[in-house]
């Protein structure tokens, strides 16, 4: 039998930030076996890893990939293609770049967006969670995107 608990080992001895009481399961914190791929604990980037996706080989391009946990560009971008096949995850390498321009789209439609209704665009962007992947593709491309954020009519 599989359990997956949404809880780490540690705080199965006390209460959960939600309030949920985890002491009834303290016996899996010496009983359960913990899953592990290639004896490492499961990251999503070392789940596409070993299925084959390609990925940057150098940390500091890997990094930024994954920094973030559920909210990071990598999983942003699984979630966004889930239901894809095995062709289009080992179609290309996936660096941030190539990350953040699968989740914005069409970078000038978008700005050409944000410059007609600045905060009606801005509030899309953050409401579909990908804010801060396009300031980072603006600034790249474009120019200086700090302040956006704050005043996007600016």
């Amino acid at each position: 039998m599989v359990l997956w608990l949404p809880y780490a080992r540690e705080g199965l001895s006390g209460s959960a930030d939600d309030g949920t009481r985890l002491d009834c399961l303290l016996e899996y914190t010496y009983a359960g076996l913990t899953w592990l791929i290639d004896g490492k604990p499961p990251t999503l980037f070392g789940f596409l890893k070993k299925h084959g996706v390609p990925l940057p080989t150098r940390w500091a391009d890997q990094d930024p990939l994954w920094r973030g946990g559920p909210v990071s560009p990598l999983a942003k971008y699984v979630r966004m293609h889930l239901g894809r096949d095995a062709a289009f995850w080992c179609s290309k390498m996936l660096s941030l770049a190539a990350i953040e321009e699968s989740l914005i789209g069409d970078l000038e439609e978008r700005l050409l967006c944000l410059l007609a209704g600045p905060r009606a665009e801005w509030e899309a962007l953050r409401q579909e969670g990908i804010a801060d992947e396009f300031c980072s593709q603006l600034q790249a491309r474009y120019a200086e995107a700090g302040e956006l954020a704050s005043d996007p009519d600016a």
